[in-house]
């Protein structure tokens, strides 16, 4: 081998110094790296697996806030229609207080007017009377003696 340039010698030294090297890297340096990637990988995958959690319970959360927001919006349904309703309620209660207040109010004012006419027509029957009485009286009056005492018997 000494022909081709090869010096034993150094070639085994060469090789123990490789099989040394290749020994404390294995034992010091290669093993610690391939832990710490191992650790990674590991991690990696633990972190894989959160977020695959976490994206599932954000979708029960989305799935549950939907549901809530729709029994919501559907309870806000219902009592706006159960509001229309107690509304048209008592708006026909009040509609219906109104016209019996304006009923009676009109009631009122007929009887009002009624009795105004009543008392009016009693007014105008004296007045007429009274008038034809003075009428009367006075062409009793204006009448030749017969009627002076035709007027005196009337008034005894």
């Amino acid at each position: 081998m000494e022909a081709l340039g090869i010096d034993i010698k150094l070639l085994i030294v060469q090789i123990v110094n490789f099989g040394i090297l290749f020994f404390v890297l294995k034992k010091f340096l290669y093993k610690p790296i391939l832990k710490l990637l191992d650790e990674r990988k590991k991690e990696v995958e633990r972190q894989k697996e959160l977020l695959a959690r976490t994206e599932e319970e954000f979708k029960k959360g989305e799935e549950k806030r939907e549901k809530i927001l729709k029994e919501t919006k559907d309870r806000a349904e219902k009592e706006r229609l159960e509001l229309i309703g107690v509304a048209n309620e008592e708006k026909k209660k009040i509609l219906f207080d109104a016209r019996k207040a304006a009923e009676a109010e009109v009631e009122k004012s007929i009887q009002r007017i009624k009795s105004h006419e009543e008392e009016s027509l009693k007014n105008i029957k004296k007045k007429f009377l009274d008038e034809a009485v003075n009428v009367m009286i006075k062409k009793l009056e204006n009448t030749p003696k017969k009627g002076g005492r035709l007027l005196e018997r009337i008034l005894d």
